[in-house]
Order: C-alpha cells, then sequence, then structure tokens
C-alpha cells in the first residue's frame, strides 16, 4: 500500500518547508507535566497505573490527517493514539492507539491488540488518517490498517504507565492545518509527484477515469485541488477538453486585468475574458468583444484599470469603433474596449503609417498604465498616453520572431536583436521622460545587455533604492540556469564568462541532452507587493506522456529539484550577502506546484507552460494537459505531433490568505474559559502575525507572531470579561510579504 503522500514528503523530505506541522500543545494534564519542549512526562501517581496523561489542544475535525511521536527510550510503558468523544477514562477507550513498553510497539484499537513491531530509540511512529481510512507506520513502514472507521472530531489522549514515563516529539497536522502550506521555500531535494494515491501522477487526468482512487474525479472548470507536493491551491480556469487548445498564454501580466480577477483566453473558435475564480466567459467575440484585434498575442489589459483592454487595428481611411481591422491599412489604430460598458473607443490614430506586432511576448505597457511601447511603421516608439504624445527617437527595427515592449517602471523600451553564436541578443533603450526621449544608441543597438540565450524572460523593476531593473532568463550557452541580468550594463563584444560573471545566478536546471533536461519560460510581477519576483515554468524533456513512455515511476524522476514545476524566486537577494559574491542560496526559491504538462518541451507549443503572472504577481496561470493525450482525431495542419491533437487547458494559483477559526464554531454559545483556535492558510512567507479582537474595541485581547511550519494558534479566553449575548471575535493576519487578511467570528457568551 502507498504511503499517503503528505506523510511521504514528511518522512522523505524536508519537514520543516513540506509540512504544515505543529507540535502537540498538552491540556488537562494529570500526574504530568509539560516541559519547555512541548514533551510530557509522568510526574505523580503509582507506578504501572493509568493514572496520568493528558490530551492535545489540537484536533482533526473532519477528513484527513495525522500525529507522531519520536521515541526517545523504549522501555517506560504509555500509550498515545486518536479518540473521538468524550476523554477516555482508561486506555482501553483510546479507538486508535500505539502502546510502548518493552521494546515493542503495539497497535492497539479499544481492548483489541491489532499488531506488533519493535522499536529501538529514534524510530517515528505515525497513526494517518487518509481518505478516511487509519494507517499505522513505523518510520516508512505500514505496520497495520485498520477496519474500523474514524468518527469526528479527534483528539491525541495519552496514559503514561512506568515512573517517568514521558511522550517526546510529538506532533500533529491534519488537512485544516495543512490548508498554510502553499509553497516549499528554499529546499533543493528531489520531490517527485505521488505515483499511488488521490492525485496519481498517471491517473489524475481529465476526461479519463481515475485508476488509482476512483473518487475525486478530475476538477471541473472553477473547481480546485491541493498540489499533493508543494500544497498550492490549484484552480481550473478553461474546459477546452479534449482540444485542441489556441490559448496564447504567456509572461506578460497583460493577460490579466488591473486586479487579478479577469483573464484573456482564446480557444480555435473565439476570443474571451473569464472570471478568474469561476472560470465563467465574461464576454467573447460573440458579444462584440474585439480580442487581439488582429494582432496574435498582443492585446492587453489595462495594469490600472480593471475595466480596459486595449488593442490595435490598422484601417485604409480612419479609425472607428467598429471591428473592421485591415491586414494592409495604412492607418494605424490604438484602441480601448470596457469591459462593463461593452464598447470600444479610438485611443489615438496614426495616420503617418500602421501598427505591426510587437511578438506578444512581454508588455508594452509600463505598470501605470501612462507609457506604451508602439511600433508604428516599422519603428518601435514610446507613447504617453496621458499626455498624447509621441517621444522622439525611433528605434529602427524587426521584431520577427522576437518581441519589443517596456519595462515595469517605464524607463526603458527593450526587445530582441540578431542572433549571435551564443543566442539572440537583447538591447535596451534608456527612456527620458523630461526631454521626452529615446536613447537609441550607436546604430539603434542601445545597451546590448545579454546574447547567452533565447529570448525567454521577463523583466522586473525592483524596490530597491534605486530602483534596478533585470531580465531574469535563461543561460543556455553552457548548461541551464536562470540568471538576474542587469539591463543597463553594456556586454556587446563580451564572451560567455564575462556575460554571466556580470550578472547574478539564482538556479541551476539540467542543460537538455540526450532527451534529459530543461527547458522553460519566464513571467513577473510589475509591481505589489511581489514586484520583487519572477516565477518559471521548468519545462522538462524527460516527461513523456504515460501513454509514450510507460507508467510513471517516481524512482527514476531524476534525482533533480525544480523538475516540471512552477518556481517563483526574489530577485533581491537576502541582506546578508554580499553584492560582489552573490550565490543562489542568496536568492529565495518557492516552489509552488509540479505543472503536470507531459511531453511539454519537444512535442507541442500548446503543451507548453508558458508560465503568466498578474501585474501584482499575487495570481499566476499556465497551460497544462495533465497528462491527456488526444490520439483519437485527426491533428490541425501544422500540428508537430502526427497522431494527436496538442489539448491544454489553463491552471492558476493564487497568493491569498485565508485565516480561519477552527474554534469556537459559528454561532456557538461559550461560557467560562474558551479556546479560541485560529488558523492560517494561503501563506507562501516564512512568518506571520495576527491579531485578536473581541467586538470593535481597538487594543487586541491576543497578538502574536508565528514561523513556518506552524500555522496555528491558541487562545484561551476568558469569557467573564465579557457580557453575556452576541460577541464578534476578529482575526486578522499579515505575513512577511504584506498580505493581510481578516476572518469573523460570532458567538453568543453565556456565563452564569
Amino acid at each position: 500500500m502507498a504511503i499517503p503522500v503528505y506523510l511521504l514528503l514528511v518522512l522523505l523530505m524536508s519537514v520543516a518547508s513540506a509540512a504544515a506541522q505543529e507540535p502537540v500543545i498538552w491540556t488537562d494534564t494529570f500526574n504530568a507535566n509539560v516541559d519547555a519542549n512541548g514533551n510530557l512526562t509522568k510526574t505523580a501517581g503509582c507506578n504501572g497505573c493509568a493514572d496520568a496523561g493528558g490530551r492535545s489542544r489540537q484536533r482533526i475535525d473532519l477528513g484527513d490527517g495525522y500525529f507522531s511521536i519520536t521515541v526517545h527510550e523504549t522501555s517506560a510503558s504509555r500509550d498515545i493514539g486518536l479518540n473521538a468523544g468524550a476523554p477516555p477514562i482508561n486506555r482501553r477507550d483510546v479507538e486508535f492507539a500505539w502502546r510502548i513498553a518493552g521494546g515493542v510497539a503495539e497497535v492497539r484499537e479499544l481492548a483489541d491488540s491489532r499488531a506488533t513491531t519493535t522499536v529501538t530509540a529514534g524510530d517515528v511512529l505515525w497513526i494517518v488518517i487518509d481518505a478516511g481510512v487509519v494507517h499505522y507506520y513505523r518510520g516508512k513502514e505500514l505496520i497495520h490498517v485498520s477496519s474500523a472507521t474514524p468518527t469526528y472530531p479527534l483528539t491525541v489522549h495519552t496514559f503514561l504507565f512506568g515512573a517517568g514515563a514521558a511522550i517526546h516529539g510529538a506532533v500533529f497536522d491534519t488537512h485544516e492545518a495543512v490548508a498554510g502550506r502553499a509553497a516549499t521555500i528554499n529546499n533543493e531535494d528531489e520531490k517527485a509527484p505521488p505515483a499511488m494515491d488521490t492525485y496519481s501522477y498517471d491517473s489524475y487526468t481529465p476526461g479519463v477515469p481515475n485508476t488509482i482512487n476512483p473518487n475525486p474525479q478530475f476538477i471541473a472548470r472553477g473547481q480546485f485541488f491541493r498540489d499533493p507536493v508543494h500544497g498550492s491551491i490549484v484552480r481550473r480556469l478553461t474546459n477546452d477538453f479534449p482540444g485542441p487548445s489556441s490559448s496564447d498564454i504567456y509572461g506578460r501580466g497583460g493577460f490579466w486585468n488591473a486586479d487579478g480577477t479577469l483573464m484573456y483566453h482564446k480557444t480555435p473558435t473565439t476570443e474571451a475574458i473569464i472570471d478568474t475564480t469561476t472560470g465563467a466567459v465574461v464576454v467573447s467575440t460573440s458579444e462584440g468583444f474585439p480580442g487581439d484585434g488582429g494582432f496574435p498575442g498582443d492585446g492587453s489589459f489595462a495594469p490600472d484599470n480593471p475595466d480596459i483592454w486595449y488593442y490595435f487595428k490598422n484601417h485604409t481611411s480612419v479609425c472607428t469603433t467598429a471591428d473592421d481591422h485591415v491586414e494592409d491599412g495604412q492607418i494605424g489604430c490604438l484602441m480601448s474596449y470596457s469591459v462593463s460598458r461593452r464598447v470600444s473607443e479610438v485611443i489615438r490614430t496614426f495616420a503617418a503609417g500602421p501598427l505591426s506586432s510587437l511578438g506578444g511576448s512581454i508588455d508594452w505597457i509600463d505598470r501605470t498604465g501612462r507609457y506604451m511601447v508602439l511600433h508604428k511603421d516599422n519603428n518601435l516608439r514610446v507613447f504617453n498616453r496621458i499626455t498624447n504624445e509621441v517621444y522622439s527617437g525611433a528605434v529602427h527595427a524587426t521584431v520577427g520572431d522576437g518581441f519589443a515592449g517596456i519595462t515595469p517602471d517605464g524607463n526603458y523600451l527593450v526587445r530582441t536583436g540578431a542572433q549571435s553564436p551564443t543566442g539572440t541578443k537583447m538591447h535596451s533603450y534608456r527612456i527620458d521622460h523630461t526631454t521626452k526621449s529615446v536613447d537609441t544608441g550607436v546604430d539603434d543597438a542601445g545597451v546590448m545587455f545579454w546574447s547567452l540565450c533565447g529570448a525567454h524572460g521577463a523583466f522586473v523593476s525592483t524596490t530597491e533604492n534605486p530602483s534596478r531593473t533585470y531580465f531574469v532568463t535563461f543561460r543556455c550557452d553552457q548548461g541551464r540556469a536562470i540568471y538576474r541580468v542587469d539591463i543597463t550594463k553594456d556586454q556587446e563584444g563580451r564572451g560567455p564568462e564575462l556575460q554571466a560573471g556580470d550578472n547574478a545566478l539564482l538556479f541551476e536546471l539540467m542543460p537538455p541532452e540526450g532527451g534529459v533536461g530543461d527547458d522553460g519560460h519566464v513571467a513577473a510581477a510589475a509591481k505589489g507587493l511581489y514586484q520583487n519576483w519572477a516565477y518559471v515554468s521548468v519545462e522538462s524533456l524527460d516527461d513523456d506522456f504515460s501513454t509514450v513512455s510507460g507508467p510513471y515511476v517516481p524512482a527514476e524522476w531524476g534525482g533533480r529539484p525544480y523538475k516540471q514545476e512552477l518556481v517563483m524566486v526574489n530577485t533581491i537577494p537576502n541582506p546578508s550577502c554580499s553584492p560582489e559574491e552573490l550565490v543562489p542560496g542568496c536568492f529565495e526559491k518557492r516552489r509552488l506546484a509540479h505543472h503536470r504538462s507531459r511531453a511539454a518541451v519537444d512535442a507541442n507549443y500548446y503543451y507548453q507552460p508558458r508560465v503568466s503572472a498578474s501585474w501584482d504577481g499575487t495570481r499566476i496561470a499556465w497551460a497544462s494537459n495533465f497528462n491527456y493525450r488526444n490520439s483519437d482525431q485527426p491533428p490541425r495542419a501544422g500540428d508537430d505531433l502526427d497522431d494527436t491533437v496538442e489539448y491544454a487547458d489553463i491552471y492558476s494559483i493564487r497568493h491569498k490568505l485565508t485565516p480561519k477559526f477552527a474554534a469556537p464554531s459559528a454561532g456557538a454559545t461559550i461560557s467560562g474559559v474558551t479556546e479560541v483556535d485560529m488558523r492560517l492558510g494561503g501563506s507562501m512567507a516564512l512568518t506571520w502575525s495576527y491579531e485578536l479582537r473581541v467586538d470593535d474595541v481597538a487594543t487586541p485581547i491576543k497578538t502574536g507572531t508565528r514561523n513556518r511550519p506552524v500555522l496555528g494558534a491558541l487562545f484561551s479566553w476568558d469569557t467573564t470579561t465579557v457580557s453575556n449575548g452576541p460577541h464578534t471575535l476578529t482575526l486578522t493576519v499579515i505575513d512577511a510579504d504584506g498580505l493581510k487578511a481578516t476572518k469573523i467570528r460570532t458567538v453568543t457568551v453565556n456565563n452564569p
């Protein structure tokens, strides 16, 4: 039987990063004391009597979870287990328990012995509820599977027999607590997806019965599941099953509206704006939405107004609000569309020449929505939307298969250039908003700042003082790695090692050789709490469809981090690192999820995840086929595979704090000293703080700070300090990233 995936994480990987555990907090102790390390030891009562112990404050309210203890010595007799309902009177009342004595650990269920195993000091004993079934483990070894069905809520209870008997290293975790686990931080261990679990890497796929676990079936549009390895909530946004896909999703913030609630999506038959929570179509081309206006990939939401969509078109005589793009028209039209009003407007008419494509890869609008880069009459120009001015200084360049755009801070025009022996040349041009001009440099070359790979990358304008702008991209000439590149340093004529030495290595990948290795795409936040962060979809060659390569085997994953993962990386190093000696360990990395798109590199473009980040980086999205290979219908003309239709849907992750009260329950009537159990979900940060208030009183009754992996806090509230009647508890949490959220719970106090 497979080890449950979240237990496997704890057993085989970094506990601190991979699991949202917390030490058992003992309460209702009798004849026993709790030391500073949380260990519970018998201090009174008779030797050999079940007259000492305690219970956990934490509980499993519903569903799955686990607790574990570390055996510190093997002789003293003690029982510990999970029990529902009233506290057990003696050890024979505990429903699911381990009994440890004389070097033996015995599985006990009420009065019955179920299994035994030898134990030594240092062994970890687990009781795990997975899919509603109780499992007993010693380390990684499954000892017993219970036939008894658990009831809820379940708490940990222990009985200590021998003098000095103790419980050490007791750890508790519930799926409610796990709700806070949304990333694996600064960990470079291999983290392979599960092979035989609820979310099996092969079987959890759209449109196909789940051969591992028929319940749950694959998520529908608007539904979500939790990534079983890294913990992020993954939501499905589209239903293009069974294909083909036509999504243009890419690293631009312009795919998202200003507040991240809407997103642009393209299918073979329509272009649409969709809701990023439900996936519902808000408006489509059949209802008057202009889409990209005839410039594939270049339509863009405004970063400053969630209602506005920008697009280009050309005309022969005059710009109108009609859907009348003319392919060879010589008059360029910059247009806007109001999602709420369903109307278009002409922003600017360019009579001197048509508009052309910008490549659809990076943003052509800065984060304020004021400055734009336009490709006009084969020249790249900067346009101030507010003053309706075109800056002087035209960059004479063709975009071709590359891109042109503007950096998030609006201070640089950027573009791809010619090919060099080591890769595509990347160019930047300083924009002077005082003189309203662009410094084109010598022969329109500007500053050639990188030439060690292709055009996959994204621009980050940081919060540093002074602010800097970097290009986060791949190095491909030697090996494969992600670099932070300074776009102001001229690298023309400088070799690969000099270019690499001038910039910062963020993390290494595996070079693609012999059908093994990594490629990928990059996105970045333009503003907000995450404006220093970039997002990478690592797209690995050695992960084909299971119908092609055979069943997935975790042991053959390759022993490397980041394979087929979505990773976010902070471009600002840890303050303890010297700017002259930056190494990958200086930059925080958060591994969010496996994107699960198989054959993503060589097989077909639409299988590539092409990660995209919203303007503020609080949401990301990507394309994935989830191991579904459609070979039942003929491919479209130009498809790379001879026998398949390239299917993929769009999925997303949102950085959103979700505080909650595990206790007391909503509307509960309480009295005396009542436990307030507070939980945090959705944070990707290392630390978080909280404040608990009663009614509208400004001064909180409890404050605190927690560090991962602890994602809960308990407070004993003396309700006699308030009057009888209804009261409101307000929990406010804020994490180290700056995200903030509030949860309200109403209860009724009824003291004698």
